[in-house]
Formats: C-alpha cells, structure tokens, sequence
C-alpha cells in the first residue's frame, strides 16, 4: 500500500474517487462526489487560484492505494484561517495566540462550505474500514510531527468514524446545531398549533408573502443557464444581507456545476 497526498482531484478519476463514496459504508452523501468537490476547485472557490477574501482552501486529499487501486481517500484542505467552515473555532485560536503557539496552518477532512454531517472517510469496502484507517491517521500524525502542519480537525463526521477517531488518539469537540424534525405533522397547521399564538401569527403572515408559488423539482441536466444565474444571485444575496460579502462559493463554482448530476435544485417562480 502507498499514500499520496493530492493537491486536486484532477489525480484521481471520478470513478475511483466515487466507488468509495458509493458502498455500505456512507449514505451516499452528493457533497463527497468527484464532480461537486471538482466543480469547487476549477471554479476558483478551493485550490492554489483560490480568489476568497482571505487565503484559499488548498486542497490536501489523502488517498491510500494498492497499486493503481484507490483503496481509501479522506477529502482534506489545508487552511490559515477557519473562514467557510461553519465550526467556529476562533477562541480556541485566540487562545493559541494568547499562549505564543501556531495554530495555523491546519489540516480538515472537510467538504468546503457545507455544514451537513457525511462521510469523511471513503473505502472501497466497508470491511476495510478498521483496517486502513490507521494507517491514514498515522500519516497525519507523521505531518504533525514534521510541523507540515498545526493541527488535524475532521469535521462534520458522522458517529461511527467519530469513535473510531477517538480510539486513534483524535479528541472529540462538541458543538451544536438546531435541526428541524417532523414530529407526525401531516399538514403545516399541525407544526402551528405546537407554537404560541405571537409565533402562529408571525409564520402564517411570512407564509401569505409566498402565495401563488409553486415548487418545480430540476435535475442538473435540466438547469439552464439562467437557472443557475438565479441560484447565484439568491446565494451572493443570502450572504451579503448575512456577513457583508457575496459569499466563499465563487459564480465559476456554480457555473462548473452544470456537469453535476443529478443534484437536484429547488426553485420558485
């Protein structure tokens, strides 16, 4: 077995890369897929051209292979900052700093900008998870002795990989999210009769704004492009009401993103 470190997915086809992230193992998540992490790279937003407000994501891939088989690949990124990640660890910097001690650059097995939990860790076979995952941790852990890097974060990880970090040595961090669940609602006025009357009100008047839409279902072979021009303007918008820039995913992300299907976008007219 060899480990190679890549610096784009330009090394590696999409079906090598994607038989990993297809199998018993994951849920195939559509943010580990060869063409949605590529899309990011040549559009500009991760990689050496990396045009973001502050230094880019490079891009760090792991990959173990026998021969020319691809066995295992963590998707990884190397950064000096902790913009995009949604995992705020700016105190834990600030502590670093407090103390004199580097805490960039870092490494993260991450999928740029995207705060879904998913697979960070593809094989080719689910049997082989135990096998080769030490292995990857020993060649991060190899990079952190040699100072190629400060630290080693996986984020968004789901449960599993996340014990079997912690038995690697990795300590765990616990943050929080808010997620909706449907609780048994078979309409949306059973969700309201759970709220108070002030927040009954407040919804069903944001919801009389959307009267008269209709949600239209389109694979990514069926988006134009001024389908795309619109996901874009609703995307730079979102972020500059929110942080006051147009956000880390560049217009040639999205654009590259005409390849990818069959990611699915929900529209309204």
């Amino acid at each position: 077995m060899q480990l190679k470190w890549l610096n784009s997915l330009t090394q590696v086809s999409p079906q090598q890369w994607d038989a990993l992230f297809t199998n018993d193992n994951n849920d195939k998540n559509p943010f580990c897929r060869h063409s949605f992490l590529l899309a990011l790279e040549q559009g500009g937003s991760v990689g050496a051209g990396a045009a973001l407000h502050h230094s880019g994501w490079q891009s760090q891939h792991l990959t173990l292979w026998q021969d020319d088989v691809l066995l295992a690949a963590v998707p990884g990124y190397i950064k000096s900052h902790s913009y995009g990640e949604y995992l705020f660890d700016w105190q834990i910097a600030d502590a670093y700093r407090q103390y004199q001690l580097p805490y960039y650059p870092k490494w993260i097995a991450a999928i740029p900008f995207t705060p879904v939990t998913g697979p960070r860790f593809g094989v080719l076979s689910c049997d082989l998870t135990d096998s080769l995952l030490p292995h990857i941790c020993a060649a991060l852990k190899q990079r952190l002795a040699a100072q190629d890097f400060c630290s080693v974060q996986w984020l968004y990880s789901g449960a599993q990989l996340q014990q079997r970090l912690t038995d690697q040595g990795f300590l765990a961090r616990h943050d929080v999210q808010f997620l909706w669940h449907n609780a048994g609602y078979r309409q949306f006025d059973d969700f309201l009769q759970q709220l108070d009357g002030r927040k009954r009100k407040q919804l069903r008047k944001e919801r009389s704004k959307t009267a008269g839409f209709t949600l239209k279902t389109l694979h990514g072979d069926e988006l134009s492009t001024a389908h795309w021009q619109a996901v874009i303007r609703c995307y730079q918008a979102t972020y500059l009401k929110r942080s006051g820039h147009r956000g880390y995913g560049l217009a040639g992300a999205f654009e590259q993103k005409l390849t990818v299907s069959p990611l699915r976008i929900h529209l309204k007219p």
